[in-house]
């Protein structure tokens, strides 16, 4: 991945100082002339073949002109898939870096890899990066920087998010269960059971929701910390 990274902003640079098109002007030119197959999508059907990360990265090397966002959510995702999170936040970082525009797939992709990372601070980050660039983030981006934050035992970062969302401060954007999952585990981590049981009380009132056995697991795993065994029991009443 680094071999891509460098390359990438070699031909960045060269394109600055010559006052010619940057890669990703390149690829979406491309992608536009003459009928031809686009360069991009036969990259992405590599990209999905491949092996491992060593094979994702010279794919990428060897085609830098033609990385875009779509080639770059592909090759995320074929990161996440062989369970190296890191090389996937990589890859998205080398092609921001070489002025390859992204989109909410590969925002999200990069908030994902954050979580299963540990990288918090770097969720929260990317988090502000992606409302400036993008404008709103959907749900599943909130809940991805709020489980960032929770598997990582920040439960007061991953509140705060949660909140934003109880108070809709993005229109038409509220907790759904996957929200209420990630706060309780969020909660639970942070040793803080009589919040999480608040929180799945609170769940129970939603019109349209119901807990999962994701939600009792959290929920019974944070009394469990908490030595509240009664508490525990009467989830189920």
């Amino acid at each position: 991945i680094s071999r891509f990274a460098a390359k990438m902003r070699a031909l960045m640079l060269v394109a600055v100082s010559l006052g010619l098109p940057q890669p990703r002007q390149v690829a979406e030119a491309l992608a536009m002339g003459g009928g031809r197959p686009d360069p991009s999508r036969e990259l992405v059907q590599q990209l999905k073949r491949a092996r491992d990360v060593g094979e994702v990265s010279q794919l990428m090397e060897a085609n830098a002109l033609h990385v875009n966002a779509f080639v770059v959510s592909a090759a995320m995702g074929k990161c996440r898939r062989l369970r190296r999170p890191q090389d996937a936040l990589a890859v998205f970082e080398a092609a921001r870096a070489a002025g390859v525009e992204q989109d909410l797939y590969t925002f999200g992709a990069a908030l994902s890899a954050c979580e299963k990372s540990g990288k918090w601070r770097k969720a929260l980050a990317l988090f502000d990066d992606l409302q400036e660039t993008l404008g709103d983030p959907n749900l599943v981006t909130y809940n991805t920087v709020i489980s960032a934050c929770g598997r990582a035992g920040q439960w007061q970062h991953a509140l705060t998010l949660f909140d934003d969302l109880r108070r809709g401060k993005i229109e038409g954007l509220a907790p759904d269960v996957v929200s209420y999952n990630a706060m309780i585990s969020a909660c639970e981590k942070g040793r803080q059971w009589q919040r999480a049981l608040d929180l799945f009380r609170e769940l129970r009132l939603v019109d349209g929701l119901e807990p999962d056995v994701v939600t009792y697991s959290a929920a019974i795993s944070a009394c469990e910390k908490g030595r509240r065994a009664t508490e525990a029991l009467d989830l189920f009443d």
